[in-house]
Order: structure tokens, then sequence, then C-alpha cells
């Protein structure tokens, strides 16, 4: 009976693509702010800067959860394959550099090409 309600409620679509675009640019965004974190190590900037891409990365990820919970498990997988690795780069790279923190390590320099 879920099964059932959940594949009348599955995102199809125009609102698909445009909820799929909005975490895209979230994503895009976030990168952008964990850049800003990374060039801005050992200023009186990075926690605020940190805060933010914090902030964005766990937008970004609840947002993609959220589609994915609204969809039906073949449309699903298809979204989890072509977006999953994405969100796993953002976790690892906000990651790196909450951990380099907590161990007192160097952060990694950003590879923003400006």
């Amino acid at each position: 009976l879920e099964s059932i309600a959940r594949r009348q409620m599955s995102l199809q679509g125009d609102e698909l693509e445009k909820r799929m675009r909005d975490v895209n640019d979230m994503f895009v965004e976030a990168r952008e702010l964990i850049a800003d974190a990374l060039d801005s190590q050992g200023t009186k900037y990075f926690q605020e800067d940190l805060d933010d891409a914090q902030d964005m990365v766990k937008s970004c990820l609840d947002s993609y959860e959220k589609v994915l919970e609204e969809l039906d498990e073949e449309k699903k997988g298809e979204i989890q394959r072509s977006m999953g690795m994405k969100m796993r780069q953002l976790k690892d790279e906000l990651g790196q550099i909450i951990n380099s923190l907590t161990h007192d390590e160097d952060l990694p320099q950003s590879n923003r090409k400006d």
C-alpha cells in the first residue's frame, strides 16, 4: 500500500527538473563556499566562511534527500547514479576541512581557478 501511495506522489517532468536544478545550484554554491573557507584559512573570516559552507552543504544534501524520498524506485536509482557522487563529494570536502581542524592538520588548498 505504501509503494502505491509513493508512486502516486512521485515527482515527474517539469517539477522534478526544477527541483534537480535547485539541488545543482545549491551544489555549485556549496562548492564555492567550501573554496571560500579554504581560501580564508588563518584569517578572521574563516569561521564565518566555514559556517556558511556547512549551512549550504546541509541545505543541498537535505534537498537532495527530499527529492529522493518523492521518487519511485526506478527514478530514484537514476538520480542516485547521476547525482550521488556529487553529494558524496560535498560531504567529503567539508569533512576534510572539519577533520583537519580537529586533528590540527594543514587544510588542503582551494583548487579554485579564479
